[in-house]
């Protein structure tokens, strides 16, 4: 079995996990425990991470936000694919924006500013 082909498995298994409440109001074992998964995880799939470009990702966020109706929170995502998100944009944020699920951040202008005063 391929890298891709086990993460997959695992991403399922984790949404599978994710549906029956697994993740929702974790004490400090169950936390650990989910710690421990992800952090395996990360080591099993790192030489994937070299091997996904950028659209790779981008698509893996996409249908995640298809399948949901909604952007996803980075908890609705695999923690693999979440990590390596974050590491290839910075930040959850800039990630959506360059799936093009959040418009960019208007810059706030300053006009009404002087007007008060």
């Amino acid at each position: 079995m391929d890298q891709i082909e086990a993460c997959r498995q695992e991403a399922e298994k984790w949404k599978k996990w994710e549906k029956a409440g697994a993740f929702r109001n974790m004490d400090r074992e169950r936390a650990e425990k989910y710690n421990l998964y992800r952090q395996a995880c990360i080591r099993r799939f790192a030489s994937l991470y070299r091997e996904m470009d950028d659209e790779a990702l981008l698509g893996i966020l996409r249908s995640r936000a298809a399948e949901l109706g909604r952007n996803p929170n980075r908890r609705e995502v695999f923690p693999v694919y979440h990590i390596f998100l974050r590491m290839r944009f910075k930040n959850w944020p800039s990630a959506l924006r360059a799936a093009g699920l959040k418009p960019p951040k208007e810059k706030k202008r300053y006009e009404n500013r002087n007007k008060n005063r």
